[in-house]
C-alpha cells in the first residue's frame, strides 16, 4: 500500500469515527436533557447552573436563606432560617481541671489523688472518662440547625416533547431570573428575598401556559433523626443512643390564601413550651386549587448526587435517609395563566411570635396589598443604602435572641441547612480565628447576634471559671448553641485550649479600637474583658524562673491531654493570648479610670509570661505549638499563633523573632482545608507576598500593633490602592502604589487620636500635612529595629496627607 493510500483509508477512518460520535451525541442528548436529576450546563457568563442538589445559587436576608436548584421540570428553593433549631441539650459530664491534674499529674505525695479523681466520675481509667464526658456529645446528632422545607415549582409542561428550556441567569439587587420555556408556552420567574421584610418573593410572567402546567408545593420531610439511628460522622459516626423521641411529624395546612406546613420542635430550656416554624405561601393573580398532603412519601424534590457519605472535611452527603423519608406538603395548582402573578413565601417562628400560623398568614396578607414593583423597589433601596455607605449592614438587622446565624457556626450559616445534622453540630466555634474582619469594613449591625451571644453566655462562662477551673473571673468554652443553657456543652480536650477566651474577646477589643466608642468599651466591652482578664490572672502560675507559666493547656487541636501534661504546657497560641488581652484589659481600664490595682498585676503577667516554646533544626529554631513538642502537620497554624492571633509577633518585631517566624513559616505543614487560609492570614503580617495567594486587606494596610503600615505586603511592580480602610485608633487610611513608589497617602482621623505610622519611605523623612488648612503638623519621629516610625497629634474630621520630604 503506497503512502496515499495509507492517509486516505486514516482520513476515512477519522471521518467514520467523528460522525458515529455526532450520530451519538444526537442520539443521547434528547435523553440527557430529559432526565429528572441532569443538571444543565453553564453556556453564558451570567447563566447559572442549577444542579441535582443544593448548590451555589443562594440568596438571603439576615434571617431567611434559600439556594436554588433541580431538574428542568422541578426547579427548587431549598429554604432556611437563622434561628431553626433543634435546641435539645442532653447533659454531659462537666470534668474539672483539678480532677485532670489529680489523673494525669497527681502529685508526688499524694499517689491515691488519681484514684480518688477517678472514682468521682465512677471511671477506671482516663480513658473511661475521656469518652464518658464526650458522651453527649458524641452520641446525639443535637443540637444542630435544621432545614424549613422546600419550595417546588412543578413545571409539567416542560415534558412535553423533551424541548423544553431552562435557563437561570443572575440579575441586578441579588435577584436571579429563571425562566422555562417549551413551545409556545412560556414562564418568566424573578426571584429574590427581600431585603427588608422575612419575605421569599417570585415575580412571575406566564405566556400560554394551560390549567396544570404549573404548581407549587411547600413541603417539609419528615426529620431523619431517629433514636438508635446512624449518626453524623463528625458528631461520632456510629449509631445513637435512644434516650430521646423523634421530631413531630410536619403537618400541613391551608388557611385563607395562604398554604403552608407547620413543624413543632421539642420542648427544653429555650422554649420551654416548644417552637414551632411556619412555612407557607400564597398566590396572587392566578386562579388556584388546594391540596394538602400528611405522612406521604415522594412529595418532594430528591436530592441526588453521584457519591454520599463524608465527601471532605466540611461536606457531608447524607440524602438518601431524606428522600426516602414522608412528609408534608401543602400545594396550590394554578388555573390558566396569561401575564404577570406572584407567588410570596414567608418562614415564622416561635420566636418571632407567640402564634406563628397566625403571623405568617398576616405577614402574606400585607404583602399582597403592596404591588410588586413597590416590593422590589424596597428591596433595591436597601441595598442601594448598604453599598452607598448609608447604612452599614445588607440586610434589616434581626433583634437580639437565640438564634443561629452567626458567622462563627462551622456550617457557614445556617440560613443555608438542608440535611438534618451538621458539621460538628453547626456549633459556634470559636476558635475559628480572630473573628473580627466585620469591624474594618463598619459592619457592626453584622456582629450584634456575636456580640449578643457572647454577653448571654457570660454568666455560664463565670460558672464555668468557679466549678470548671477553680478560679474567678469568666472562661468560654469552645463552642455554644443559640439555647439557654446551666452550663456549656464541655468538649475535652479542646475546651482547655486557654487561648479559647481572650481570643472571643479580642473581637470585643479590637471593635472598640477600630471606633474608639468609649460608651461602648464602658458598657459593653470593658464588662466581658475584665471578667476574662481576673480568669487569666487567676489560672497562671509563677514558677521558680520568675515567669508565669499556663499548665496545663491543649494546642488547640493538637496532642489532646497527656501523661504528666507532657505536651500540656505553655502553649504558643495561650501565651500570646493571655499576654495579648492582659494589655488590653489594662489598657481599657487604665482609659476608664477603673481597678488600678487589678491593672497593674495585668501588666506585670503579660511582661513575664514564659517564652514561646522553640525546636532547634539545623537551618534554626522555629516555633512549635506547645513546650517540648516536635513540629508536626498542623491542622490549624498553632505554632504561629502570636503572629495571627496574639498580635505579639509581626514587622514590628525585633530582626531575631522575625526571622525565626518567616523560618517557621516557610516550613509550617498544615493539613487541608485549613492550611491555605491561614497561612493566606499570616504570609502578609510577616511581609511575605506569594502571588497565588492574591492580595488581602492586610497586604495593604496594617494596624493590628497599633502601627499604621501601608503595603506591608505588595508585588515590587505594578500598581496597588485603597480607599478609607479603617485601621486601629478610629482611622480612615487611603493611599496609592506604583513600582514600589507610594504616594497619595491620607489619614483621616475620626476620634482624635494619636496617629502612628511606619515610614513607607525607607531612608527619606516623611512629613505630615492637614489637609484642612494645608499646613505643616508637627511629628515625633524615631527608629527601632531598622524601622522608621513617626507620631503625631491629630484632630477630630480632619484629614492629614503623609509626603516623602524629597517630593516622592
Amino acid at each position: 500500500m503506497n503512502m496515499y493510500k495509507r492517509y486516505t483509508l486514516n482520513i476515512s477512518v477519522v471521518l467514520w469515527c467523528f460522525s458515529l460520535v455526532v450520530l451519538l451525541a444526537m442520539l443521547i442528548a434528547p435523553m440527557a436533557s430529559s432526565h429528572a436529576g441532569e443538571p444543565r450546563k453553564q453556556t453564558k457568563e451570567n447563566e447559572v447552573v442549577l444542579g441535582n442538589e443544593p448548590g451555589n445559587t443562594r440568596m438571603q436576608n439576615a434571617d431567611l436563606g434559600i439556594i436554588l436548584w433541580g431538574p428542568s421540570d422541578r426547579p427548587t428553593l431549598s429554604v432556611g432560617k437563622s434561628d431553626v433549631w433543634d435546641r435539645r441539650l442532653i447533659g454531659n459530664v462537666p470534668v474539672t481541671v483539678q480532677h485532670i491534674r489529680d489523673i494525669l499529674n497527681p502529685p508526688e505525695d499524694d499517689p491515691k489523688a488519681r484514684l480518688r479523681a477517678l472514682a468521682v466520675y465512677g471511671c477506671k481509667n482516663w480513658g473511661e472518662l475521656r469518652q464518658k464526658a464526650r458522651q453527649a456529645y458524641n452520641r446525639h446528632d443535637f443540637p444542630c440547625p435544621k432545614p424549613v422545607g422546600q419550595l417546588i415549582l412543578g413545571l409539567p409542561f416542560m415534558h412535553e416533547g423533551n424541548g423544553g428550556k431552562l435557563n437561570l441567569r443572575k440579575g441586578e439587587d441579588e435577584t436571579y431570573s429563571l425562566q422555562a420555556q417549551n413551545g409556545n408556552k412560556e414562564l418568566t420567574l424573578k426571584v429574590y428575598v427581600h431585603a427588608v421584610r422575612n419575605l421569599i418573593i417570585l415575580d412571575g410572567e406566564a405566556k400560554g401556559l394551560d390549567k396544570g402546567d404549573l404548581w407549587v408545593r411547600v413541603y417539609r420531610h419528615w426529620d431523619t433523626i431517629t433514636p438508635g439511628g446512624k449518626m453524623h460522622p463528625t458528631a461520632g459516626d456510629y449509631y445513637s443512643l435512644r434516650d430521646f423521641e423523634r421530631m413531630a411529624p410536619p403537618a400541613s395546612f391551608h388557611e385563607k390564601e395562604s398554604f403552608g406546613i407547620c413543624q413543632d420542635f421539642p420542648a427544653e430550656m429555650t422554649f420551654p413550651d416548644g417552637f414551632r416554624c411556619v412555612f407557607s405561601a400564597t398566590i396572587q393573580g392566578a386562579t388556584v386549587e388546594y391540596r394538602l398532603d400528611d405522612n406521604k412519601l415522594d412529595l418532594g424534590t430528591p436530592m441526588i448526587a453521584e457519591k454520599e457519605g463524608r465527601i471532605s472535611h466540611m461536606i457531608t452527603k447524607r440524602f438518601t435517609p431524606i428522600n426516602k423519608a414522608p412528609g408534608a406538603a401543602a400545594t396550590a395548582y394554578l388555573g390558566p395563566l396569561q401575564g404577570t402573578f406572584r407567588i410570596i413565601a414567608t418562614v415564622v417562628t416561635t420566636q418571632d411570635d407567640s402564634d406563628p400560623k397566625v403571623a405568617a398568614v398576616h405577614a402574606l396578607t400585607a404583602a399582597r396589598a403592596v404591588e410588586a414593583p413597590a416590593l422590589l423597589k424596597q428591596h433595591a433601596d436597601r441595598l442601594d443604602d448598604f453599598r452607598t455607605g448609608k447604612i452599614g449592614t445588607r440586610y434589616k438587622p434581626r433583634p437580639p435572641g437565640y438564634y443561629g446565624d452567626i458567622g462563627l457556626s462551622v456550617v457557614s450559616s445556617t440560613k443555608f441547612c438542608f440535611q438534618d445534622s451538621s458539621p460538628w453540630h453547626g456549633d459556634f466555634h470559636f476558635n475559628n480565628g480572630p473573628q473580627s474582619i466585620p469591624v474594618p469594613r463598619k459592619n457592626y449591625a453584622s456582629q450584634e447576634p456575636w456580640f449578643h451571644l457572647i454577653e448571654t453566655i457570660l454568666p455560664i462562662a463565670k460558672r464555668q471559671a468557679r466549678d470548671i477551673y477553680g478560679c474567678s473571673g469568666a472562661a468560654y468554652s469552645i463552642c455554644h448553641f443559640p439555647l439557654k443553657a446551666k452550663t456549656f456543652y464541655r468538649c475535652i480536650p479542646w475546651d482547655d485550649s486557654l487561648e479559647m477566651s481572650g481570643g472571643i474577646m479580642r473581637n470585643v477589643w479590637k471593635r472598640f479600637l477600630y471606633t474608639w466608642d468609649i460608651d461602648y468599651l464602658r458598657k459593653r466591652g470593658y464588662p466581658l474583658m475584665r471578667e476574662v482578664a481576673r480568669f487569666y490572672a487567676d489560672y497562671v502560675t509563677k514558677g521558680e524562673d520568675g515567669l508565669y507559666h499556663v499548665i496545663p493547656t491543649v494546642s488547640s487541636e493538637h496532642w489532646r491531654y497527656t501523661a504528666n501534661f507532657k505536651r500540656n504546657k505553655d502553649s504558643n497560641a495561650a501565651l500570646s493570648m493571655v499576654k495579648y488581652h492582659l494589655r488590653a484589659s489594662s489598657r481599657a481600664a487604665a482609659l476608664l479610670g477603673l481597678d488600678e490595682k487589678e491593672r497593674s498585676r495585668w501588666v506585670e503577667i503579660a511582661d513575664h509570661m514564659a517564652p514561646y516554646p522553640l525546636y532547634e533544626t539545623p537551618e534554626g529554631p522555629i516555633f512549635v505549638d506547645v513546650a517540648g513538642a516536635p513540629p508536626i502537620v498542623y491542622n490549624i497554624a498553632a505554632n504561629l499563633a502570636n503572629v495571627w492571633l496574639g498580635n505579639d509577633v509581626g514587622l514590628d518585631s525585633s530582626p531575631k523573632t522575625l526571622e525565626i517566624a518567616r523560618r517557621t513559616y516557610e516550613r509550617i505543614k498544615t493539613n487541608k482545608p485549613h492550611g491555605d487560609g491561614y497561612k493566606r492570614q499570616i504570609a502578609p503580617r510577616l511581609g511575605i507576598y506569594y502571588a497565588k495567594r492574591g492580595i488581602s486587606r492586610e497586604n495593604l494596610l496594617q494596624s493590628h500593633t497599633g502601627v499604621i503600615r501601608v503595603f506591608p505586603a505588595v508585588p515590587e511592580k505594578g500598581h496597588q490602592e485603597f480607599k478609607n480602610y479603617l485601621a486601629e485608633g478610629a482611622f480612615e487610611g487611603s493611599a496609592q502604589r506604583t513600582d514600589g513608589q507610594v504616594a497619595g497617602f491620607t489619614v483621616h482621623s475620626m476620634a482624635g487620636q494619636d496617629c502612628l505610622l511606619a515610614n513607607p519611605w525607607k531612608g527619606t523623612r516623611a512629613k505630615v500635612i492637614d489637609a484642612s488648612v494645608g499646613k505643616e503638623v508637627k511629628t515625633k519621629e524615631w527608629q527601632k529595629y531598622g524601622n522608621d516610625y513617626l507620631s503625631f497629634r491629630t484632630t477630630p474630621g480632619r484629614t492629614y496627607r503623609i509626603e516623602a520630604e524629597d517630593g516622592r
